[in-house]
């Protein structure tokens, strides 16, 4: 399979779990693209990712809150194409 092919088949939902649940870098290298690929394939998307210092946060022991999953503004998404 093409690398970028697992990244975009991944539908909007498993693309934010993933992101919520792995690090970039961790997730990057499980769909075999670079982190910059799954940003960019986020902010088409309009998927959030977390703040800065969300993972380290995790690691100490604190739950931060995750923002819910906004609605996917198709006409938004193609002006930025």
């Amino acid at each position: 399979m093409n690398s970028p092919d697992k990244l975009h088949k991944l539908s909007r939902e498993e693309l934010y779990q993933k992101v919520w649940l792995t690090s970039g870098v961790k997730l990057s290298k499980e769909l075999e693209v670079s982190d910059v690929a799954v940003f960019k394939r986020c902010r088409r998307l309009n998927v959030p990712r977390p703040p800065r210092g969300y993972w380290a946060k995790i690691e100490a022991g604190h739950q931060p809150k995750r923002p819910p999953l906004p609605p996917f503004l198709e006409a938004a998404a193609s002006e930025k194409m």
